[in-house]
């Protein structure tokens, strides 16, 4: 039998583990819980998730589009406002009638990429013809 010892990372936001410390660095610095995010999607640097949370909670979903379109950014926000609304596991509505903050994320992911590359192959198209 072999026995080994083995230094485990840590994301200091979520449960989120590595053995390699780089990729553990990179990870907490674009964590969604992370509050001073950098995004790695928009390539927007240390975003405002809480500002970006009350304004969802505040104003609703449309307030938060009209301010970021990024998927990535919106997903923070709504995780924010959940743990800021005190929710901790996903549901339809609480037992006051309370919404919890739902976004679907793989949806908007596809769609936005679909945009930008829309958008390249548009570009590529004019500029070569």
């Amino acid at each position: 039998m072999t026995t080994k010892k083995v230094t485990r990372h840590y994301c200091d936001h979520c449960r989120k583990g590595s053995f390699t410390k780089p990729r553990m660095v990179k990870h907490e610095s674009r964590c969604c819980r992370n509050p001073h995010r950098a995004c790695g999607v928009c390539e927007t640097e240390n975003t405002d998730v809480e500002a970006n949370a009350k304004l969802l909670i505040a104003d609703g979903l449309d307030a938060l589009k009209s301010k970021t379109d990024c998927p990535a950014c919106i997903l923070a926000a709504h995780m924010m406002a959940n743990k800021l609304s005190g929710y901790t596991t996903p549901r339809s509505s609480d037992d006051d009638g309370t919404e919890f903050f739902y976004y679907d994320y793989k949806e908007a992911m596809r769609g936005w990429f679909a945009e930008k590359n829309n958008a390249a192959v548009l570009a590529d198209w004019h500029g070569n013809y």
